[in-house]
């Protein structure tokens, strides 16, 4: 186990994978750019080599409909490939979470 709790050669979010998808975010989406966190076990401090990474983005003018808004991502994961390549090589799990939703989406459960 490493001085984090985490045994070696997992994600933390000091990891330099994860440093490198803060970079890109930021190089995609510019000052569109509201806030991004880092969630679920990388967060924790509680990841496993097969853990993904868990990202919340918040983004002004991102396109209408999910699929428009997985797709404004793809320059993400394609400047990142060098790296995801890498760390498949080291056994890790690089998936990144595809889910996305407006400034002004409401996430309640009712209509």
């Amino acid at each position: 186990m490493s001085a984090e709790g985490n045994a070696p050669g997992v994600l933390t979010p000091e990891h330099p994978f994860i440093q490198s998808v803060v970079r890109e975010i930021r190089r995609v989406y510019g000052d569109r750019l509201v806030s991004i966190a880092v969630l679920g076990s990388v967060a924790r401090r509680t990841a496993r080599p097969d853990s993904d990474v868990d990202l919340f983005l918040v983004v002004e003018g991102l396109p209408e409909g999910r699929r428009a808004r997985i797709e404004s991502f793809d320059p993400v994961e394609r400047g990142l490939a060098p790296e995801i390549a890498a760390l498949d090589d080291a056994r890790f799990v690089a998936g990144l979470l595809d889910s996305f939703a407006s400034r002004d989406c409401d996430f309640t459960d009712g209509p």
